[in-house]
């Protein structure tokens, strides 16, 4: 079993070799590729579905280059990103700058087991593929709850280790690591693996509860496949054209989804690559 410390370095590894550590997925219109299409119906998941107030100051916890934060702080949230790797928040920074929400947001380098705020200091708490890296969340889980307001809204999205979409598709990204499309060399992945626990939302959702959150409620989301050469963390897109064809299939898949009465976003947790969980203090 790797260690909180080992994830960290892992994760750290992964980031230098990242080419795209300083663009994140935020995007103001239409998305221009697979995973911007993701953090766009991911933000639309949280204001429709979740009900997240409509302005307030949102904590990200295990931020990374906070692209969720930029859709908050687009929004008008005052937005605070935590992450345990300086680098990560540096690069953070340069992108808020460059989208020119800087001045709406404050990046701070912390360990999410003590996090560095008082008591009942957010409206809105969320974090992205952060909780399933941790053998025992319950600390980090706790930690949120202390320092959200009484009536603020706890969210989390959730990428266990579990058979989902992602999976049926894995034969589509195995044919894709041996083609020569994109920047793939066809050479062996040297991404470092970070340790993932296979715990589906009912587990979070008891935590929730034990902590005293209302309301508490989770959704399977993100029904789709993740398709590249390289799906592993740190994501790598295919070519721009290959983007562009795919954000429009899935948009019309979207779009059908929508008619049925749903969130388009919103699916089986069975089936979809993650899930949202979320509650009220």
């Amino acid at each position: 079993m790797r260690s909180q410390q080992d994830n960290v370095r892992r994760f750290a590894a992964n980031w230098k070799k990242r080419e795209t550590k300083k663009t994140n997925w935020f995007c103001k219109g239409r998305p221009q590729n697979q995973i911007e299409l993701a953090f766009q119906q991911h933000f639309s998941f949280l204001k429709e579905v979740v009900k997240i107030p409509s302005k307030g100051h949102c904590l990200e916890v295990g931020a990374g280059r906070g692209s969720l934060s930029s859709f908050f702080a687009q929004s008008g949230y005052s937005v605070t990103l935590v992450d345990i790797v300086p680098e990560v928040l540096k690069d953070a920074e340069e992108i808020f700058k460059k989208n020119k929400h800087a001045h709406l947001a404050q990046f701070v380098v912390a360990d999410a087991h003590e996090l560095p705020f008082e008591d009942e200091e957010f409206d809105v708490i969320t974090s992205i593929g952060l909780l399933e890296h941790f053998k025992t969340p319950s600390k980090i889980i706790e930690e949120q709850i202390r320092v959200l307001k009484k009536g603020g809204v706890f969210t989390a999205y959730v990428v266990p280790e579990k058979t989902s979409v992602q999976t049926v598709f894995k034969p589509v990204n195995d044919v894709l690591k041996k083609a020569p499309v994109g920047g793939n060399s066809g050479k062996k992945n040297t991404k470092k693996p970070l340790y993932r626990n296979d715990y589906d939302s009912g587990y979070y959702v008891k935590l929730l509860q034990k902590n005293g959150l209302k309301a508490v409620k989770a959704s399977g989301v993100y029904p789709f496949p993740a398709i590249s050469f390289s799906p592993e963390f740190p994501f790598t897109l295919m070519p721009s054209a290959f983007e562009r064809a795919l954000v429009t299939v899935y948009e019309n898949l979207l779009s059908q989804r929508r008619k049925q009465g749903s969130h388009p976003w919103a699916c089986d947790e069975s089936w979809g690559q993650a899930f949202f969980v979320w509650g009220r203090k």
